[in-house]
Parts: structure tokens; C-alpha cells; sequence
């Protein structure tokens, strides 16, 4: 967020006009998009640092859960042959010397 409301916003601002004072800079650290941002990033990162850490019987229930969930997401996934649906990877196609082409194959794995 830092960069994109820089490079969008306040360097073409600061360009516009000589000089650079602290009043220029003081516009990038009070802008409300970036504080907004700055905000939810630190809530964000709170949240996912007290799920993974805090003790207790509904943190420790909240972790099951996402295991659990979690695991059946990937038992969906599974054909009923018991192999993994098709997922492309990237390998080397079949190109005349000197090229490099990089083309999508289906990859299977049992489970």
C-alpha cells in the first residue's frame, strides 16, 4: 500500500512542486488510505498471531475446526479413484533448439 499510494499519489504531488519539506512527507504519513491500511494490517496480523498461540478451550476449538475443515477441503479434492484430481505444472514443451516454452501438463499423484 505504501508503494502504490507513493508512486500514485504524493511523489507526483511533491514533483509538482520545489522543494521538499517535512510538510510533504507528514501528507504520506497522515494519508487515510495508508493509515487505513496500516490499521487493518496490524488487526490482521494480531488475529492470525492469537488463533495460532492463545490457549484456552475456544482457541484450541477454533484451531480444530480449521484442521478439520481443512482436511475434508482436501478430501473433496480426491477423485473417486482415490487420486488427486488434475492440477497443471509447469514442463518444458517440446521446442526448436534454442527456444524455451513452458506449457501447462496434468501432474497425478496417488494419495
Amino acid at each position: 500500500m505504501d508503494v502504490e499510494r507513493l508512486c500514485n499519489v504524493h511523489i507526483p504531488q511533491w514533483l509538482a512542486s520545489a522543494g521538499m519539506d517535512a510538510g510533504k512527507i507528514g501528507t504520506f504519513y497522515d494519508d487515510p488510505v495508508k493509515t487505513a491500511y496500516d490499521t487493518w494490517c496490524i488487526n490482521k496480523a494480531y488475529g492470525l498471531k492469537s488463533f495460532s498461540i492463545d490457549q484456552g478451550p475456544v482457541k484450541t476449538a477454533e484451531r480444530w475446526a480449521k484442521f478439520v475443515l481443512q482436511g475434508l477441503k482436501g478430501a473433496l479434492r480426491s477423485a473417486p479413484d482415490g487420486s488427486l484430481i488434475e492440477s497443471p505444472s509447469l514442463v518444458p514443451s517440446q521446442t526448436a533448439p534454442g527456444e524455451r516454452a513452458l506449457e501447462p501438463a496434468p501432474v497425478r499423484q496417488q494419495v
